[in-house]
């Protein structure tokens, strides 16, 4: 790997796309020009230097805010912006001269920016900026004379970030999709030398689980492309087909992945006959995944790959070969696809047979459903809704969250003020500002107490990187100009990682803006920080102290839908093509989709679980990296089912060890999905799921591999569907019993007895 890709590759899959990229320069370019603008109106105003601050920070919330899904709805949302910051401007202005009254507002003003976010983002973007509009009428404190020049620089603030908005509407489909699939592929190479190297103390497993996760981000970001816009459209392929194939490269990668941890782990299951073949396989497999590779030599590979594997009968593989090999044959189909040119005649897939009705079966699905999740819902559901996890009459935890936080972002801004302003007269509003912030984007008080938490440590850091950096770059102006355009990128584009991130950018930024403004000292910088510590612990205390509701609720609604999704899933390969492929495809996504909101949850709320113990922490983290492991289980049975590897054609009818393996996969579940409603509800358990727990953790999941033996055909993907429930049940059998460690599950996921048990029945067939 060359110095320039090594350097790339971390950037390319953590941004698939550049997305984060493209946002960030696009908001720093329109904080310029708004920058720019308010220097105009300053001097041709003879106004004050502080409208500068103002024309950039409201330029930076006018950009970063609007979170809109499609581009065209992100610039109606900012030109809204525009006549909704004129209005609060004006209505503070007016206000001006009965301070009680506009003090009133602005807290009221805090609590509205909160509540419309029920409505979605374009209102939660509105709200949040005519808070900020408001706030900075109050702090300037423009006169009648100074207010035109006022609103003329929030007017091109927000007309700036416009103007950006519609130059982004300008899009290149094909462009973007050769972007993600170079990405992808330098993803899985990622992956796959992650997964050869064996450390001295045991193999890497949070290594390689990061390696897989940016793998996973990368396709979401081509299924969002695929969502954006139509496939065949634009290039030479049709949209189920390359969902498939881009599946196949993900899941093929990681299954091959898993195998390389095992043998570079356990060399003694390692058989030096397949050595060269396995070597051989892995050199194309990296020429396939080379950017540099001509396309003869991509084609030859393929060929050799499809050779050897439609070779079984007369050679024998190890797993990890034939897993490699499909992953060149896989991620070679990927980069045939033309992508300059219009529409073609799509590539035919395997004909799909179609299987008569099995209603019966969806009817068996629904019967494990009922013990003993069922019997625990329904209890639960005669309860008033308002119960707390004790048993407390509580009404507000019936509330909507919007409302909730609300009521306590108001309370928190209005203490923030008195406090602020006993601490000091003149930057009392630091402590109202992150009194309000830490409650925008939260839905609990465990996320409330991690954005403080990051907010305060972020600013003490930022205070730190600023005073290196201005004592770096002097008294020159434009060099602080220039730092100050780099702290705003670098919010911009980190922000969205982590919060703590944000918050250090922007105190960087404030500190290089007060040297310029020649107000810089070592006072300001400690109250910036007491102010900021104020707001962060009111804001923390009425989260918890008012109308407060336990940040579990939340997390169980994230995991019901995820086990609903799940059930969804393998009641659809139950029914065995029941609905489309597509409907299939759209299953998976969905699961994907709801496993990535659910681990979101957890992130935000990350302080939280730390405050509530190490154990109780440990335990949640534990859960919801099992959950990964299934859902990824999952995507290698819809791989199997769709079967869009060029493999032996299916039987029309299911073959009924896949049947037996799916019903027992769904009972797992069940029972996994019953004991964490216990594990966070009531606390105890019922009998059912007692047993759950007491039951042996590698017996369910032996059982369902062993139902290779049973296969009544030689289909190579009725073998692929039972090794993926098996992995399935394991993880889910691993909630339910909920002990073990994150390290010992990977691990134990990495030692199963899969790829032994494949190989022999492989090998038998």
């Amino acid at each position: 790997m060359t110095a320039r890709r090594a350097f790339r590759l971390p950037f390319a899959t953590q941004d698939p796309a550049h997305a984060r990229l493209v946002a960030a320069v696009a908001v720093t370019t329109g904080m310029l020009i708004s920058t720019l603008f308010g220097q105009f109106i300053v001097h041709a105003f003879h106004a004050q230097t502080g409208l500068l601050a103002m024309a950039m920070f409201l330029s930076v919330q006018a950009g970063s805010m609007v979170k809109d899904a499609t581009a065209l709805a992100r610039v109606v949302t900012t030109a809204l912006l525009i006549p909704a910051l004129m209005a609060t401007i004006g209505l503070a202005a007016l206000l001006s001269t009965h301070r009680p009254v506009v003090i009133g507002g602005f807290i009221l003003l805090a609590g509205g920016a909160i509540w419309v976010r029920r409505f979605g983002p374009r209102a939660a973007a509105i709200g949040s900026l005519s808070f900020m509009g408001y706030f900075f009428t109050l702090f300037l404190k423009p006169s009648d004379s100074e207010l035109p020049a006022f609103l003329l620089v929030a007017f091109g603030a927000a007309a700036a970030q416009l103007i950006v908005r519609a130059v982004l509407l300008i899009r290149r489909p094909r462009r973007e999709l050769a972007v993600l699939l170079r990405e992808l592929r330098s993803a899985s190479g990622a992956a796959v030398r992650v997964s050869g190297t064996s450390p001295e103390k045991g193999r890497n497993t949070r290594a390689l689980k990061s390696a897989l996760a940016q793998l996973d981000k990368v396709g979401r970001a081509i299924t969002t492309w695929q969502h954006q816009f139509e496939t065949d459209r634009h290039v030479g392929i049709d949209e189920q087909t390359l969902a498939g194939q881009v599946l196949d490269a993900r899941v093929d990668i990681e299954e091959a992945c898993y195998e390389r941890a095992q043998r570079a782990d356990l060399p003694q299951l390692d058989a030096s006959d397949f050595e060269p073949r396995r070597t051989h396989t892995q050199t194309a497999l990296s020429a396939v995944l080379d950017e540099r590779t001509k396309p003869i030599r991509v084609r030859a590979a393929r060929a050799a790959a499809e050779e050897l594997l439609g070779s079984t009968g007369a050679v024998t593989l190890d797993v990890e070969t034939y897993l490699l090999a499909r992953s060149v044959v896989s991620h070679a189909r990927l980069r045939e696809i033309d992508l300059t040119r219009g529409p073609r005649e799509p590539r035919s897939l395997r004909p799909l047979p179609q299987a008569p009705s099995t209603a019966a079966f969806s009817d068996g699905i629904r019967q494990l459903e009922v013990a003993p999740a069922v019997a625990q819902k329904d209890a639960s559901a005669a309860q008033p809704a308002a119960l707390g996890l004790r048993g407390r009459w509580v009404p507000w935890r019936s509330w909507e969250p919007t409302s909730r936080m609300a009521l306590q972002a108001m309370i928190a801004a209005g203490v923030a003020a008195g406090v602020g302003e006993a601490i000091s007269a003149s930057r009392w509003y630091w402590a109202v500002m992150t009194a309000f912030v830490i409650f925008i984007g939260a839905t609990t008080r465990g996320s409330v107490l991690t954005r403080a938490y990051h907010r305060v440590a972020g600013t003490a850091i930022g205070i730190v990187i600023g005073i290196g950096a201005v004592t770096l770059v002097g008294h020159t102006t434009d060099l602080l100009v220039a730092v100050c355009l780099v702290a705003v990128f670098g919010m911009l584009y980190f922000g969205p990682l982590n919060y703590l991130y944000s918050s250090a950018f922007i105190t960087t930024l404030l500190v290089s803006l007060y040297r310029i403004l020649g107000v810089l000292d070592g006072s300001i910088l400690e109250i910036r920080l007491i102010e900021t510590i104020s707001g962060a612990a009111i804001g923390v205390l009425c989260a918890y102290l008012i109308l407060s509701t336990n940040s579990r609720v939340v997390l169980l609604e994230k995991v019901d839908a995820y086990f609903d999704a799940f059930g969804q899933l393998l009641a659809q390969v139950g029914t065995r093509w029941q609905g489309s492929r597509t409907d299939l495809m759209r299953s998976l996504q969905r699961l994907e989709g709801v496993q990535s909101d659910l681990e979101q949850a957890v992130v935000s709320s990350s302080a939280a679980l730390i405050v509530t113990g190490p154990d109780e922490s440990l335990t949640q983290i534990d859960a919801v990296h099992l959950m990964h492991v299934a859902t990824r289980g999952a995507a290698r049975l819809v791989q199997a089912q769709i079967g869009v590897v060029p493999e032996p054609a299916q039987d029309a009818a299911m073959d009924p060890a896949v049947d037996s393996a799916v019903r027992e996969v769904s009972a797992t579940m069940v029972a996994a999905h019953a004991v964490l409603h216990a594990d966070h509800s009531s606390g105890s358990l019922s009998g059912d799921q007692q047993d759950a727990r007491r039951t042996p953790l590698g017996e369910s999941h032996t059982h369902v591999v062993d139902y290779l033996n049973d296969l009544a055909s030689g289909d190579v993907a009725s073998r692929d569907a039972v090794l993926a429930l098996g992995r399935i049940n394991w993880a889910l059998r691993r909630i339910a019993g909920n002990t073990g460690t994150v390290s010992q599950y990977a691990q134990a996921i990495l030692t199963s007895t899969f790829s032994a048990r494949w190989h022999r029945n492989r090998s038998r067939s």
